[in-house]
């Protein structure tokens, strides 16, 4: 199993590089955080503010030394700008299953950067970080992120009613999941 105590793990991909997300990207970041939208299916309201966009590269930060979750920056190879985020969060060890979350930039949707992120975390989950089963949820009316989600293999299993309480409402989501069996990094 992947220990978090050890270097930041880098992935590269065709077109992407994800990597730890350092207080040098906070511009970038507050570019999607401050859409609405993009953060009108994220759960939260806009983030306009650098120093919360700091704090949270920090928490990003402990979570990692924590060995609790991870967060990329998603950065155009061509470009080094930090168009996203993608990661892991709600580890469970014990069942071996995770939670995963990504967000993106507007100006770069419907370019497939997301697809191609969301592969190479899911192939280090399965491959390095000993994961079984990884979950996502998804607003109903976010096509666009069920969208991806299946196109990487992943099965929906329901409505999960009034599930989560954002943008102070309680929500519906669905639940989505991908099975390690399901894919090619199974060993048998």
């Amino acid at each position: 199993m992947f220990d978090f105590t050890m270097r930041f793990p880098r992935i590269e991909t065709e077109r992407l590089i994800l990597r730890r997300i350092t207080l040098k990207d906070r511009f970038d970041i507050k570019e999607f955080y401050s859409d609405e939208e993009v953060m009108k299916y994220y759960g939260i309201y806009i983030v306009d503010d650098l120093e919360i966009i700091e704090n949270m590269i920090l928490d990003y930060e402990d979570g990692f030394r924590t060995n609790s979750f991870i967060r990329w920056g998603i950065e155009l190879k061509d470009e080094g700008k930090i168009i996203g985020t993608c990661g892991f969060h709600n580890w469970i060890k014990k069942f071996s299953r995770c939670e995963m979350g990504y967000e993106m930039n507007k100006k770069y949707w419907n370019s497939g950067y997301m697809s191609e992120a969301l592969a190479g975390i899911i192939e280090y989950a399965f491959c390095g970080m000993d994961i079984n089963r990884i979950e996502a949820q998804t607003y109903p009316k976010n096509i666009a992120s069920y969208s991806v989600l299946e196109k990487l293999g992943f099965k929906r299993e329901g409505l999960l009613r009034e599930f989560a309480y954002f943008r102070d409402k309680f929500q519906d989501l669905y639940m989505y999941s991908l099975l390690k069996s399901e894919t090619e990094y199974n060993n048998g």
